[in-house]
């Protein structure tokens, strides 16, 4: 029954974000982001500061600093789309910086890394026809994930001396092992929010997945948690509209000038790199949100359904 309800408000909060997909352009969606992000940076530097880590409006430091580093690049791209207020954004953007180091979340300052450097990146492949440039996108997507993959698995070098990090990062890797070796259903999981149920004791199918003799509440990786779910066959269909989805962003990228056609990508890498060691995508959260956005907003373009903005610029407009 659990997994009925959850699966159901899971396909409500959906469909809400489906509609709004068909019903704001690109340009809309990303002034909406921009909105969104201003606000978040401004009110989390009044909460979530009492500890050394902090967490700003979100109730943990990871998640925080993953959304800090989006945030930080959307209000630079928004400096550069509206140049007569670009000292505001460029400022707005420089404490998204600000509160990614406060996090003081490794996570979050290798997104950051990865999405600067993917700003950079677009401005080249922008230029090339679509299908080299998709092809240059998944080099990026693999390098990109590749170097997570290395802090992962050299976290005691590279996470505690460089990143300041302490080592519960290194934890996931014994997760996924466990979770390996539990998973009954590979191919068609056990259903949302099925595998995960500490309330039914020693039915709980995650029962024996421990670290420390500690339970454990989700595999710290998307990709892990989509199995669990929904099986291979769910990641596959995932993977495969991921895919798609980079290929229509990249005829979105090549065929419009505005900085704003760089959102998608953006979005998307931003998604993956942190579903290396977060479960986010599989939850109600702005990662499935702006992941079905952009999923629903580029289909309606691919299929020439995009309707024109002709509004003048204005300070978010």
């Amino acid at each position: 029954m659990h997994t009925l309800k959850a699966t159901l408000v899971f396909i409500a909060v959906t469909l809400v974000f489906i509609y709004v997909g068909q019903e704001y352009t690109m340009k809309e969606i990303f002034i909406l982001l921009v909105w969104y992000h201003s606000v978040n940076v401004l009110l989390s530097l009044f909460f979530g500061t009492s500890s050394t880590d902090w967490t700003g409006i979100y109730s943990h430091k990871n998640f925080f600093g993953g959304t800090m580093a989006l945030a930080a690049v959307v209000l630079y791209l928004q400096s550069v789309r509206v140049p007569k207020y670009r000292l505001l954004f460029l400022s707005l953007a420089a404490l998204g910086v600000f509160l990614v180091q406060q996090s003081h979340g490794g996570m979050a300052k290798v997104v950051l890394i990865v999405l600067i450097a993917l700003l950079i990146f677009l401005r080249f492949i922008r230029k090339l026809p679509p299908r080299l440039a998709f092809s240059s996108m998944a080099l990026f997507l693999a390098v990109g994930i590749s170097f997570v993959i290395l802090i992962t698995t050299n976290a005691e070098y590279i996470i505690v001396e460089k990143l300041g990090k302490d080592m519960t990062f290194t934890g996931r890797t014994y997760i996924w092992e466990s979770v390996a070796k539990v998973n009954k259903r590979p191919w068609f999981g056990y259903g949302y929010d099925g595998f995960w149920q500490p309330w039914r004791g020693i039915d709980n199918p995650a029962y024996l997945v421990r670290v420390n003799d500690h339970m454990v509440g989700h595999s710290h990786n998307g990709f892990w948690e989509i199995r669990l779910e929904v099986g291979w066959i769910g990641l596959a269909l995932f993977v495969h509209s991921f895919i798609v989805n980079i290929y229509y962003g990249i005829l979105h990228l090549t065929r419009n000038k505005a900085p704003e056609s760089e959102l998608s990508l953006l979005i998307f890498t931003w998604i993956i790199i942190i579903a290396v060691t977060e479960v986010y995508i599989s939850r109600i959260t702005t990662h499935w949100i702006f992941y079905v956005l952009m999923t629903t907003r580029l289909a309606l373009n691919h299929a020439g359904s995009s309707r024109l903005d002709t509004k003048k610029p204005n300070m978010f407009n």
